[in-house]
């Protein structure tokens, strides 16, 4: 009946179990009550079973000590034998203890603490004082891990996210439909359809609690979830460790003196950045185009950190989109955990108290060519003049080639023993320019 899924009356009566003892038991009161009753002579007793299916004899070592040091009492030996006779046990006396030997109809005993329980119960619970427990407190030190796992919940919660626990077991066909079809991990016995597999990713469970909460009339909603994903690899299952997370609607929540903002691939990444730059250099963090099928074609960046991929970020796929029936556009992040050190050594500088010179320069590099290298040489060309750097803007368009771009960096220069002076900070931001021809053959634009 278990294996098949039936609920019967015999499968409910019988996987409470059934004493293997009871029928010659029963027949043997039933004979008893007969011959008194009504007279007659009884006939041989048939036996017929399988023997090697029936249970064992349960054998459970019971240790005195172990009886008052779990109840806080101080029971006799000679008190803990006569309650377990009462109750149908049998006894062998042992060093420090006995060998009970269990009834076969208590189906409840399997261990020594059952037996305790047993004791205490007709020992009488008002006889066992009251006494707190003394407990050695040793404090240890948090687990590296487990205090990243909190700056990361309290980074999402501090900046407008809610946290979700959803399921491992999602519907097949929409992880196929985000791009995970060879790896996942199919269950045995599935609850329902639509939680047949394990979760190769936190976004189906997101995803699908955006939508149940969208068509309960809300319009923004961040939600975050961390956990445990599962996938196939050559026959063997590997577990990771990912934080992923999805922001639909307004950026903001709305306010009379702002205006509405959705969010996009910018302000989702914001966010992401705010997360990881709390472990990481954020000038080591890497963004490059991809074609993940779950994201849109033109909006989605795989994100590397020592030339290692620990996740993705962009905009849901417009087919998805459309499958969830969203009206609006939802920006997603996923990134593995265990790819992110736990703890980074924090750096700090001198503050200098001279002024600053600032120049603002555009290059024009191939559009294939992330902004974080040009920024990586030009920090490395900067000396150590270079106070700070910020890309401001990116343009394609008229005036610039196809399959150009613009990039618009602003060079902030500061001395830290003397005011620096403007010939020096031209000298730094030729060799800046120079530098970024030879090595991507940028041009200055005009």
């Amino acid at each position: 009946a278990r294996h098949y899924g039936f609920h019967t009356d015999a499968s409910h009566r019988f996987e409470r179990g059934v004493d293997p003892e009871l029928a010659e038991k029963a027949l043997t009161r039933l004979t008893a009550l007969l011959l008194k009753y009504c007279g007659g002579a009884p006939g041989p007793t048939i036996h017929a079973q399988s023997v090697d299916n029936l249970p064992g004899i349960k054998l459970v070592e019971l240790h005195h000590k172990n009886v008052n040091k779990l109840l806080g009492s101080n029971i006799e030996p000679a008190n803990v034998t006569e309650i377990l006779l009462n109750l149908g046990f049998e006894l062998k006396d042992q060093k420090g203890g006995w060998k009970v030997t269990v009834p076969s109809y208590r189906f409840d005993i399997e261990q020594e603490v059952d037996l305790i329980e047993e004791i205490a119960r007709v020992y009488g619970y008002q006889k066992i004082s009251e006494t707190l427990p003394t407990i050695s407190v040793d404090l240890k030190k948090r687990h590296q891990r487990t205090q990243q796992h909190s700056l990361i919940v309290n980074r999402l919660a501090s900046i407008g996210y809610y946290e979700a626990i959803t399921y491992s077991f999602v519907d097949a066909d929409f992880q196929k439909l985000l791009g995970h079809e060879d790896e996942s991990l199919m269950l045995m016995n599935p609850i329902s359809t639509d939680m047949s597999v394990m979760r190769h990713s936190l976004l189906p469970g997101l995803l699908m609690a955006l939508q149940f909460n969208v068509k309960r009339q809300q319009t923004r909603l961040k939600l975050f979830e961390s956990g445990r994903c599962f996938a196939m690899s050559q026959g063997q299952i590997n577990e990771t460790d990912r934080l992923s997370g999805l922001s639909y609607g307004n950026v903001y929540e709305k306010q009379w003196g702002m205006k509405d903002i959705s969010s996009d691939y910018y302000s989702i990444k914001s966010d992401l950045e705010a997360v990881l730059c709390q472990f990481l250099d954020p000038d080591e963090l890497i963004f490059k185009n991809a074609a993940i099928k779950a994201l849109h074609p033109h909006q989605n960046a795989e994100i590397f950190y020592n030339n290692q991929n620990i996740g993705y970020i962009g905009t849901i796929n417009p087919r998805i989109q459309e499958h969830l029936d969203m009206p609006e556009t939802t920006q997603v992040f996923e990134i593995d955990i265990s790819k992110i050190p736990a703890k980074t050594p924090i750096k700090y500088t001198k503050i200098s108290k001279f002024p600053s010179i600032r120049r603002d320069i555009s290059v024009i590099v191939d559009e294939n060519l992330p902004a974080i290298e040009v920024i990586k040489a030009v920090i490395e060309t900067g000396s150590k003049l270079l106070d700070n750097l910020e890309l401001f803007d990116v343009y394609q368009g008229e005036g610039i080639d196809l399959g150009k771009k613009s990039l618009a960096l602003g060079l902030t220069f500061r001395g830290s023993s003397s005011t620096l002076t403007d010939e020096e900070a031209d000298i730094v931001t030729n060799d800046v320019i120079s530098s970024l021809h030879d090595q991507f053959g940028a041009i200055l634009r005009e």
